[in-house]
């Protein structure tokens, strides 16, 4: 049927008529406005918005939904999440139950030559490809990866996929060599430097992660830089969880090494047993004694048992590692010979660890003392020329214990502190110990800080020991107030030196706790102690009338009961104050 133009253009007129307009501020419907020839007038489309200047209204909502807009790399990152578009499947392994991970070959081929070439083979491919080309496995191109830790390569992935940022690619300090591997393998380039920027700068925890693919890859410089590390900060990279997920080797070779400079063995036998839990976990075994010396094999052979204080073996004897007759064993080997020569032979090393930082020890008192000591609180006021790190106190030992104590062993509660007491800067440092030994050995027990304590140069410093028992111990005489001790960082433990090279000595001054300073043959009263030995040009020592050190044997003739303190030299080199 033909339409003819009147019919059309009176059904073009009717729809017209239809449309309504609302008028708002009337609240009534209107006709469309006719015009004077009784035309109906054109309307008027309705205004395009402003989409540069929108209303306040729009502007907000567009502001509040900003934070839903993503990026390319999101986008891409969020589609092989949820694996649409996926062509490509990487699996890392040989086995059945070997891991994959999922991506899309143009985002790789557009970061990487080398997976350009491994999925795109020849030349590059034409936009339209048939179904026989391209259907794999489902559509999906299957490539095994056996040369790379599965952990490396996720790693490099995420890499491709975060346009070079750490946003969804974080190198694990424990797969940064082998992160550094798959990127050299697969020339990525960015992740190369990356890898070796991170490297560049080794924490003890990175250090000991480092070094278990250093071994593994035969990385000798590296493993050099590692162990370097580990010497120097070993309580650190013990105590990190780096330390626990390590394999066995790697942990034997930091354990047995004599370079390490631990502040004590029992430090070391700490951090085996948390490793040998750590292990059993991971073998789905109960932490038993069995059990954990299952998996620390011959390594508690390198333990120093000998070295330890009778104080830190009886902690040790409390981590369930020794048989009954080896704790009974190296006990009285401890008690009896340390300090001594024997013909008693353990199975354990008894040589000190060469560390890198000597330790020495000042000695106050030439002689015991006849009397017996019955303070709960003893302290001793001192000034030292040099920054040091104070790692321990020295304690007198009781004298007699319970009697009906057949084994005639004894042991105590402690406090030790360190304190500064200047009117500039005032800090104190507390550690609780547990004392033990064996009843009349007048020899020093150690009881240590749990980390060494920084002691400014030329500040009075107050150490303290406070018993929790009421106890009797000995006590030393004839207490020297002004010690030499020589440091020779390359050389082992020294004590009391009267004659040294100037520029390798450090100064001690001795003060009792007499807040007067004038009983018991004190010669300088607090005030003059300090005074006396700060900021001399001439000397440490300078005492009106007396010219260079006094002699060694003058001092303070009082009793008491911390006749040592243990201590380190800071890693930078001792210079003279000026």
């Amino acid at each position: 049927m033909i339409v003819g133009w009147e019919s059309i253009w009176s059904d073009v007129v009717e729809r017209r008529i239809q449309i309504m307009e609302v008028d708002q501020s009337m609240n009534y419907i209107k006709p469309p406005p006719v015009g004077n020839n009784g035309s109906m007038c054109p309307i008027k489309p309705p205004p395009m918005p402003d989409v540069l200047h929108p209303p306040p209204h729009i502007k907000q909502e567009e502001d509040e939904g900003a934070e839903c807009y993503s990026t390319l790399v999101q986008r891409m990152h969020d589609l092989r999440e949820k694996k649409i578009g996926i062509d490509v499947e990487f699996v890392l392994g040989t086995s059945a139950k070997s891991p994959k991970v999922y991506a899309h070959k143009n985002v790789l081929a557009a970061a990487s030559e080398v997976f350009q070439h491994m999925l795109y083979p020849g030349p590059a491919p034409p936009r339209k490809r048939s179904r026989s080309e391209t259907d794999q496995i489902d559509g999906v191109q299957v490539v095994h990866v056996t040369d790379v830790k599965a952990e490396a390569f996720e790693t490099l992935i995420n890499f491709l996929y975060s346009d070079y940022t750490d946003n969804y690619s974080k190198v694990d300090d424990a797969d940064v060599l082998d992160t550094l591997h798959a990127a050299k393998k697969y020339g990525v380039y960015p992740l190369e430097v990356a890898c070796t920027r991170q490297m560049g700068v080794l924490t003890p925890g990175s250090a000991v992660a480092l070094l278990e693919q250093a071994r593994r890859l035969e990385s000798h410089e590296l493993a050099i830089r590692c162990f370097a590390k580990i010497d120097e900060d070993t309580d650190e990279a013990l105590a990190s969880e780096r330390f626990l997920a390590v394999d066995h080797g790697t942990m034997k070779a930091i354990i047995e090494r004599s370079q390490i400079s631990p502040s004590n063995e029992l430090i070391v036998l700490k951090a085996v047993n948390e490793w040998s839990k750590a292990e059993c976990a991971r073998q789905k075994l109960e932490p038993t004694q069995s059990n954990k010396r299952m998996v620390i094999g011959d390594v508690l052979t390198c333990i120093r048992f000998p070295l330890m204080t009778v104080s830190e073996f009886g902690e040790a004897a409390n981590m369930n590692l020794l048989t009954d007759p080896e704790t009974g064993a190296i006990f009285r080997y401890i008690s009896a010979i340390q300090h001594q020569h024997s013909d008693s032979v353990l199975p354990y090393p008894s040589t000190p660890r060469s560390i890198g930082r000597s330790k020495y020890v000042v000695k106050r008192f030439a002689t015991i003392s006849k009397n017996p000591v019955k303070k709960i609180r003893s302290s001793i006021w001192f000034i030292v020329d040099h920054e040091i790190l104070v790692t321990g106190l020295g304690i007198y030992g009781i004298i007699q214990g319970d009697l009906s104590n057949e084994t005639n062993e004894w042991s105590t509660s402690a406090e030790i502190e360190l304190a500064c007491c200047s009117h500039h800067m005032g800090w104190k440092e507390r550690s609780i110990v547990m004392l033990k030994g064996i009843c009349g050995d007048d020899r020093p027990i150690l009881a240590r800080f749990k980390n060494p304590v920084r002691i400014t140069a030329n500040m009075p410093h107050r150490a303290t020991v406070m018993f929790k028992d009421d106890i009797e111990t000995y006590g030393g005489m004839n207490g020297m107030e002004d010690i030499q001790v020589e440091v020779t960082p390359a050389e082992p433990m020294r004590e009391n030196s009267q004659v040294a090279d100037a520029s390798n000595i450090i100064h001690f001054a001795f003060h009792n706790d007499d807040p007067n300073g004038v009983r018991r043959g004190m010669t300088r009263g607090p005030a003059v102690f300090q005074q006396q030995y700060v900021g001399s040009m001439g000397g440490f020592y300078h005492r009106a009338g007396v010219g260079g050190a006094p002699p060694p044997l003058e001092g303070c003739l009082y009793e008491g009961q911390i006749p040592e303190i243990h201590f380190t030299l800071p890693k930078t080199e001792i210079k003279q104050p000026k």
